[in-house]
């Protein structure tokens, strides 16, 4: 399961946010999307959400109820842009234990996106990084793979492996 990588993280990202002064306060939703650090041209710090994660933020907003409201790290951040076959979605920051309920979502966001694309699982590479705060430690599970294989790999994750 090269596609999926799992790790203990030590800090928070939404109090790197603050620190970074990127957004004036900790945002306390149990669901946050938060942009991407990246380098400008003159290597100086940009944050960043892929494209279409307006859409993106919407649909969630529509679709877990049962984990309560969907925040977004708005403030000083900028949109990146991809132009080829690849889904990427901004980082989710989560910290109710039902992290299932989560994936099962974004599982059904990427099947109406290759619907209205009309674009085959196989052929659309699916970029996710989602961050669950635990009672005890944070852990980060970044997918890096096809569609088709987003829903076999990231439907086996158990919500008990990560309280």
């Amino acid at each position: 399961m090269d596609k999926l990588k799992i790790s203990d993280v030590s800090s928070n990202p939404i109090d790197e946010l603050v620190k970074e002064n990127v957004i004036d306060s900790e945002l306390t939703s149990n669901v946050v999307i938060i942009p991407d650090k990246t380098y400008s041209e003159k290597d100086s710090v940009v944050w960043t959400f892929p494209e279409g994660t307006e859409d993106f933020y919407d649909y969630l907003n529509k679709h877990v109820h049962l984990l309560g409201a969907v925040d977004i790290a708005e403030g000083n951040t900028g949109e990146l842009q991809q132009h080829n076959d690849l889904l990427e979605l901004a980082t989710i920051v989560i910290s109710t234990p039902a992290i299932s309920i989560l994936i099962n979502v974004v599982s059904s966001y990427i099947y109406d996106y290759l619907k209205i694309k009309k674009k085959p699982a196989d052929k659309v590479d699916v970029k996710l990084k989602i961050v669950k705060k635990g009672k005890t430690k944070t852990t980060e599970l970044e997918f890096n793979g096809t569609a088709e294989d987003f829903e076999k790999i990231m439907g086996s994750i158990n919500d008990k492996d990560y309280d």
